[in-house]
């Protein structure tokens, strides 16, 4: 059965003229966000995005570096993980600095990147710190709220972030010859949502499920793993992998097959 698409197709490496220009355009974005230059960033968001991109609060960032980039759909979209160096303030501490992380969302229009997001029906678009609900462009602007309002008010560092997302355990047995499932459990203590995704290849007689794939904070979602033997197919051990966007944190979970005890002589 299989489990989820071949690692190998998701993770080909792109063409360096796509990746070139997908890297100039991220830093062109954020590089306007660190001059506060927000005009110069609009113009590389993709118009069905642009109501959510002028509503959104839009975090501050003295420098920034880029992370991992997973393409799709033939390189023409990408999800790009950002460090963004901030900072934020905390009781009795006052203002700190700290790396948040960011998922930037970009698609392929007409040869060129353009930024995006993807809102839901009723117009609030998901960010790993909450649900942000554009303004109306004809609105009056609001007054500037106080320091750490907003998303401030979630910055956190990508390493602790990613330690907030676990896992139960990474390793699972059957016995080669009887059926059976296990259940593995994924917590997200996040104050934001996390997005669970599965990878691996095809192996004989597995299956592997998740309840769930969105999980907001302090949500848990029960990842499903079954085997059934398969006649003149017997399972070699393998691995999956669960994938929790957008703080790009992989989970392998080993699947091991046990070969049956001999009966024993009576």
């Amino acid at each position: 059965m299989l489990l989820a698409q071949d690692p190998a197709a998701l993770f080909s490496k792109a063409p360096p003229d796509i990746d070139e220009a997908l890297r100039a355009r991220v830093t062109k974005f954020y590089q306007a966000h660190v001059e506060g230059k927000f005009r110069v960033a609009d113009e590389l968001v993709a118009e069905d995005s642009k109501d959510i991109f002028f509503g959104m609060d839009k975090p501050r960032c003295r420098s920034f570096a880029l992370g991992p980039i997973t393409y799709s759909e033939n390189f023409t979209r990408a999800r790009v993980m950002i460090s963004c160096d901030t900072e934020m303030v905390m009781v009795m501490m006052g203002r700190i600095p700290v790396k948040m992380p960011i998922l930037s969302l970009w698609k392929m229009i007409d040869g060129q990147w353009f930024w995006y997001a993807e809102p839901q029906v009723d117009r609030e678009a998901r960010t790993p710190f909450g649900l942000h609900k554009p303004q109306d462009p004809s609105a009056q602007p609001a007054a500037p709220g106080p320091a750490g309002g907003g998303l401030s008010s979630y910055f956190v560092d990508l390493e602790a972030a990613s330690r907030l997302v676990k896992i139960d355990r990474e390793e699972v047995h059957f016995n080669r010859d009887t059926a059976g499932s296990e259940r593995l459990t994924i917590t997200n203590s996040m104050p934001g949502f996390v997005k669970l995704s599965l990878q691996g290849g095809i192996i004989p007689g597995v299956a592997a499920k998740l309840d769930k794939e969105e999980l907001k904070s302090g949500e848990s979602a029960t990842l499903t793993i079954s085997y059934s033997p398969v006649k003149d197919s017997p399972p070699q051990d393998n691995t999956l992998t669960v994938v929790a966007d957008p703080i790009n944190k992989e989970f392998t979970v080993r699947i091991r097959f046990m070969q049956p005890e001999p009966a024993t002589a009576r």
